[in-house]
């Protein structure tokens, strides 16, 4: 798989798991304001531990993919990050810049 292949299957993989994040999220806020659950509940902890173990499943060494929803808020922040082979930081921001960061350091 050459890189621009590797870069397309990265931003569809970055875009599914954003969006199912986003639908868990809304689902959970929902379930919180209707008092049907509680944050650190068990069913709380369920939802939000098998995400967490799907996305370790994921084989993204460096865990960007972690970073990009939950500390960079599916890149609504815009944070910069860079692979270890890169030089200067980039503004990841979109799908699409991840999946080139995760690229860029699985070739390092």
């Amino acid at each position: 798989m050459n890189k621009k292949q590797q870069i397309k299957q990265w931003t569809e993989t970055i875009d599914r798991v954003v969006e199912s994040y986003r639908k868990l999220n809304e689902v959970c806020e929902q379930c919180i304001e209707a008092g049907t659950m509680y944050i650190d509940g068990k069913l709380w902890s369920a939802i939000w531990d098998s995400f967490d173990t799907m996305l370790n499943c994921i084989d993204d060494k460096n865990e960007w993919l972690s970073w990009y929803v939950y500390e960079n808020n599916c890149g609504k922040y815009g944070f910069e990050a860079k692979a270890a082979n890169q030089k200067k930081a980039k503004i990841i921001s979109r799908s699409e810049d991840l999946a080139k960061l995760i690229v860029s350091d699985i070739d390092y």
